[in-house]
């Protein structure tokens, strides 16, 4: 009994220790993202200042047009303006779609130390988000 314990307790200090030395690899979010992130939290931006800022990240915008092109959102015509998608989302989901956008590429890497391979961080992630989502409803 006291070498099972003995052995948890060895596992968990050689994962937190990889965890640890492993958190110092992932980037800090890129200065486009912050600022769009800042301007979110402002609550005195105004649209063209979200123009402006999304318009340097065409992949973002093209994943936000997707979105709001969506059946989810059931639009009766395609949207195709930054300012119109930011409208359609709103801020609480263009938050989301910029943080999810600029993470996933660095959850999507394997990490054996927290026990996911491939995407396994990611698809928790995002079901740790959904969860919590729920939960503060």
């Amino acid at each position: 009994m006291a070498q099972k314990v003995f052995d948890q307790l060895a596992f968990r200090e050689r994962t937190r220790r990889e965890v640890l030395q492993k958190s110092d690899l992932m980037p800090s979010l890129p200065d486009l993202v912050m600022k769009i992130l800042s301007l979110l939290n402002d609550g005195s931006a105004d649209l063209s200042e979200f123009e402006n800022l999304l318009r340097r990240d065409t992949t973002l915008v093209a994943r936000m047009l997707r979105v709001v092109n969506s059946p989810f959102y059931g639009m009766a015509r395609q949207i195709t303006s930054i300012k119109e998608a930011v409208l359609v989302l709103g801020f609480r989901s263009l938050r989301g779609l910029v943080l999810a956008a600029s993470t996933a590429p660095y959850l999507e890497q394997d990490f054996a130390c927290y026990g996911f391979e491939g995407k396994g961080l990611w698809t928790h992630s995002l079901a740790v988000a959904s969860g919590a989502r729920t939960l503060s409803k």
